[in-house]
C-alpha cells in the first residue's frame, strides 16, 4: 500500500539541475525529464546560465529538483569495494578523522571490486537547498547518470570527466578537462555530454530508493517529507475541486431537465386546465356517492336473504315472527338526508314460552355472522298465554 501511495504520489516531471562551482563563479546546468508509464524522455535541450535568476525562471513550480554539485569543492575517490559499510566509514577512508555531520558523502559501485566515494561540505549543499524551492534530492558529480547503465560500451565526456562502460556497467573515471562528447544516444533522444550530471540526477528521482548515486544528507528527509505533504494538498484540492465540479454538472443537468419538465406541465395545464376541473368535480360527486353507498351498505355483498334464513332456520316452534326489518333507515337531523343501517336486523314476533325466547337469543349470539343480538321489549297482557317481543340484532359482515 505505501508503495502504491508513492507512486501516485510521485511527479510525473522532474528537473536535474547542475550546479558546477568555479570558485567565484558559478554555472547551472539544468535539464527537465518527463516519465510517462515505464519511458522516461527529456523535455528539450540542457539550458546553462551563470545567474541564479535566470536559472529560477527555467525551473516549474510544483515540479521536484535534484541537485547535482560538480567543480570546487567537490572530492572524488576510488576505494576497494565495502562491505555494508556506513557513510563516517567512507569518510574515513577519503578523508580520516574527517567529522560526517560535515559533509555530505556519496558511494557508488565500479566494477567488481571497486567504489567511488564522492563528498562535499554540508554548508554548500545547505546554501543552495536554501536558495532554490523544491530540492528533494543531491547527487555529486556525472555518477549518477553512470550508475543507470544506459550505456553498453564505450567512453564519454562530460567536460569535467571521462566515465568509461563495459557490459553497460559503469567500469572507470578520470578527470579530464576536455570538450564533452556532442550526443549521446538514449534509444530514439540523444544528449549532450555536459547534460549528463543534471539527465542523472533527475533520472534518479523515478528510480527512488532503487537509485544508486544518491548523496547522503538529513534535510533531505524533511525535504522529501515536505514535498509528498504539498502532493497531497495538491492531489487532494484538484480531486475536491473536481468532484465538486461533477456535482455541480450533475445538479445543473437535473435542475435542466426538471425546469423543461415543469415548463411542459405547465403548458399542458394551460392547454387541459379546463378537462381538469371537470375530472375534479366529478371526483369529488364519485366520493360523495361511495360514501352514500357504504352508508347504505349497497357496496358490500348483499346477504339479506342468507340473514333471514339462518334467523328462521333456528327458530323455536313457540315463537312467531311477525315482523324483520334487515337494515333499517336511519333517522338523522337533515329531513334531505336517507342513511340506512346495513348491518342491523329489528325483528318483531310472539311467543308461547319467554324461556324458548331467551334461548333463542342466546343462539343467536352464538352464531358467528352475529354480532349481538338483544332482547327490547316483551309485553304479555294479563289473562293472555301469547307475549309480543322486539329483538335487535347487529351483524358482522358477509360470510
Amino acid at each position: 500500500m505505501r508503495k502504491l501511495m508513492d507512486h501516485l504520489l510521485a511527479a510525473k516531471t522532474c528537473t536535474g539541475v547542475e550546479i558546477q562551482l568555479r570558485g567565484d563563479a558559478v554555472v547551472f546546468r539544468s535539464m527537465h525529464l518527463q516519465r510517462s508509464g515505464n519511458q522516461v524522455k527529456p523535455i528539450g535541450t540542457i539550458q546553462e546560465c551563470t545567474s541564479l535568476p535566470d536559472l529560477l525562471s527555467e525551473l516549474k513550480a510544483g515540479v521536484p529538483i535534484v541537485l547535482v554539485f560538480s567543480g570546487k569543492g567537490v572530492l572524488h575517490r576510488t576505494v576497494p569495494k565495502q562491505q555494508a559499510a556506513t557513510p563516517a566509514q567512507y569518510l574515513q577512508l577519503v578523508l580520516p578523522n574527517a567529522n560526517v555531520n560535515e559533509f555530505v558523502v556519496q558511494h557508488l559501485i565500479m566494477g567488481q571490486t571497486q567504489e567511488v566515494v564522492s563528498l562535499l561540505r554540508r554548508n554548500v549543499v545547505d546554501e543552495w537547498m536554501a536558495k532554490i524551492p523544491g530540492v528533494v534530492g543531491v547527487s555529486i558529480g556525472p555518477f549518477g547518470f553512470a550508475s543507470l547503465g544506459l550505456v553498453a560500451d564505450g567512453s564519454i565526456e562530460t567536460g569535467e570527466m571521462t566515465l568509461h562502460f563495459s557490459e553497460a556497467q559503469f567500469s572507470d573515471w578520470q578527470y579530464a578537462e576536455s570538450a564533452p562528447s556532442e550526443k549521446i544516444a538514449l534509444g530514439n533522444d540523444f544528449i549532450s555530454g555536459n547534460a549528463v550530471a543534471a539527465f542523472g540526477a533527475a533520472f534518479g528521482y523515478f528510480l527512488g530508493a532503487r537509485f544508486e548515486a544518491s548523496a547522503s544528507h538529513p534535510a533531505l528527509v524533511q525535504a522529501q517529507d515536505d514535498f509528498k505533504q504539498q502532493r497531497i494538498f495538491r492531489t487532494g484540492g484538484l480531486a475536491l475541486l473536481g468532484f465538486t465540479l461533477l456535482i455541480l454538472l450533475v445538479n445543473y443537468i437535473a435542475f435542466s431537465s426538471y425546469w423543461d419538465r415543469k415548463g411542459t406541465l405547465e403548458q399542458e395545464l394551460s392547454l387541459n386546465g379546463d378537462a381538469l376541473k371537470r375530472v375534479q368535480q366529478l371526483e369529488k360527486k364519485t366520493a360523495e356517492r361511495r360514501v352514500f353507498l357504504e352508508r347504505s351498505g349497497l357496496i358490500e355483498k348483499p346477504q339479506q336473504a342468507w340473514n333471514a334464513d339462518q334467523l328462521a332456520l333456528q327458530l323455536p316452534k313457540s315463537i312467531r315472527l311477525t315482523r324483520m326489518n334487515i337494515a333499517p333507515r336511519q333517522r338523522t337531523a337533515n329531513t334531505d338526508t336517507i342513511a340506512f343501517q346495513p348491518r342491523h336486523i329489528d325483528i318483531n314476533g310472539t311467543t308461547e314460552q319467554s324461556t324458548d325466547l331467551n334461548e333463542w337469543i342466546r343462539l343467536l349470539n352464538s352464531m358467528p355472522w352475529i354480532s349481538s343480538a338483544t332482547l327490547v321489549t316483551y309485553n304479555q297482557l294479563k289473562g293472555e298465554t301469547r307475549g309480543e317481543f322486539s329483538v335487535s340484532i347487529d351483524v358482522k359482515t358477509a360470510p
